[in-house]
């Protein structure tokens, strides 16, 4: 069986997930979802596996070291050369997650970031900007400046809500109508499936909240800001 046969059999047998927030559960469980994932490939079946443990950053931060998430991070980015929408789809999410860090770091009267710390267009524009609302990057990010005043008023779970339902659009975006029945498809259904159960079940906020910290202070010199090609 080729491998594109195998995307269209492992999509065709998953449920319809609905949208965050609406339903109590995802309707296949996780043991299920990775019974159904080993109908892939190996090697695709570890980069799915791959990707959701960088992007769903929780277990990798209650688990892994500073440094160990750097490597993950350096390592995955490699595998995915030639593979730009996959590319966007990690790359979105960290950079959703630096600049979201950024805030939380100004919020505590922390200075801004030297260097190339964290990834995508947070990195420089936190640096030059760090007083401006959004570091003005509301025009490119509208979502950002909401979640800046969420941030201030202590609203954690309209801020929970808002980063869920930003993260689904982004899978969307990415995934334009090109891609239905391959690899990406099941990356995407794989990443939808988190933010459904996160929905369902709110995560550990220190978990959440370290995974932040480590992007905004342990990739430090970690050069892989995404754009050009790659975010198309």
């Amino acid at each position: 069986m080729g491998s594109s046969d195998r995307y269209v059999m492992l999509l065709a047998s998953l449920p319809h997930l609905g949208r965050p927030f609406g339903v109590d559960r995802p309707p296949i469980n996780r043991l299920r979802l990775g019974q159904r994932l080993a109908w892939l490939e190996p090697a695709d079946r570890s980069l799915v596996e791959r990707i959701d443990y960088v992007v769903h950053g929780e277990r990798l931060a209650l688990e892994a070291s500073d440094r160990d998430v750097q490597l993950r991070l350096e390592r995955l980015w490699a595998d995915l050369d030639g593979r730009p929408v996959l590319r966007r789809i990690v790359g979105d999410r960290l950079e959703m997650r630096t600049l979201i860090a950024n805030l939380r770091r100004r919020r505590l009267g922390m200075p801004p970031p030297t260097g190339a710390i964290g990834w995508g267009r947070g990195v420089e524009a936190a640096r030059v900007h760090w007083e401006a609302p959004a570091f003005r990057l509301e025009g490119a990010l509208p979502w950002l400046g909401e979640a800046e005043r969420l941030l201030r008023i202590g609203d954690a779970i309209g801020l929970e809500r808002l980063l869920v339902g930003v993260a689904w659009k982004m899978l969307d975006d990415a995934l334009g109508h090109e891609h239905r029945f391959d690899l990406e498809a099941v990356v995407a259904y794989v990443l939808r499936w988190g933010l459904v159960d996160r929905s369902a079940h709110q995560l550990p906020q220190p978990a959440t909240e370290r995974f932040d910290r480590l992007l905004s202070q342990a990739l430090t010199g970690l050069r892989l800001e995404f754009g050009g090609e790659d975010s198309q």
